[in-house]
């Protein structure tokens, strides 16, 4: 399994947040997080902390201490900072990465084209 990974990669998964942990149907609204909880994020979240993952949260709103703080706010309101190991700007290294705008590269680039040209989140 993925032997390429250190030990402590293989324990990570990293979701994105906005589309993913929060609604996002309404689009960018600033640093302000108006969208309800994704439906089974929290069972899923708990889920992954029982089978002894660390969850990292990664978001472009990280970037800013009150985009950071925001997301930490949400995740508290949501009961869900208990499960949250880390929140960053970026992809840390990992097992996998859960992401609504993410395409599955299988290495063929023809058919990355082919879903590039069609793309559209779960949202939209």
């Amino acid at each position: 399994m993925n032997d390429h990974l250190t030990d402590e990669m293989k324990t990570i998964i990293s979701i994105d947040f906005d589309g993913t942990c929060t609604d996002h149907s309404d689009g960018w609204q600033g640093e302000s997080i108006i969208g309800p909880p994704v439906h089974g994020v929290q069972e899923a979240f708990k889920e992954l902390k029982a089978r002894g993952f660390s969850i990292v949260i990664h978001s472009c709103r990280a970037r800013t201490d009150e985009g950071r703080q925001a997301i930490m706010n949400w995740l508290a309101v949501n009961g869900l900072i208990e499960y949250v190991a880390m929140i960053t700007a970026y992809k840390v290294p990992a097992l996998c990465y859960i992401d609504d705008r993410a395409i599955k590269f299988d290495g063929n680039w023809p058919e990355a084209l082919h879903k590039i040209s069609g793309f559209k989140s779960w949202g939209e």
